[in-house]
């Protein structure tokens, strides 16, 4: 009884330290996450700034395909789908003049079993 208590505790730590870490990179860096169907469940603050959007809703709901070329799409998502990271540069008009890319990084998320739980996008800055 005594073993499986501590496994427990264990695995609630693992569970709390995950936790910390995924809150420490959606705290600090550009990040969007994507359903197991593509769709837009979560951004955060710095990506809506990033990207010049009043807020989140301008986001929510809208499809993986909207983040990358039409082209680059079914390349990504087969990548996704199977398992391994996506990594595009895409231009961006701010509508003001200026243009600069973004390097965007697919990872997918994968239960114990290999089932694409969600994706998550990190969105870094080339140039300023």
């Amino acid at each position: 009884m005594e073993k499986l208590k501590n496994a427990q505790e264990e695995d609630k730590e693992k569970d709390y330290e995950i936790k910390q870490f995924h809150d420490a990179i959606f705290d600090t860096c550009n990040v969007v996450e994507f359903s197991s169907e593509g769709y837009i469940s979560d951004v955060n603050s710095n990506s809506v700034k990033l990207l010049n959007a009043s807020s989140k809703s301008d986001f929510i709901g809208k499809h993986i395909s909207s983040f990358i070329s039409e082209e680059a799409y079914k390349t990504a998502w087969l990548s996704i789908t199977n398992g391994k990271y996506y990594e595009d540069v895409q231009q961006v008009n701010t509508g003001d003049g200026k243009i600069f890319n973004l390097r965007q990084k697919f990872m997918p998320i994968r239960d114990l079993n290999g089932r694409l739980l969600r994706v998550m996008l990190l969105v870094f800055l080339e140039n300023e």
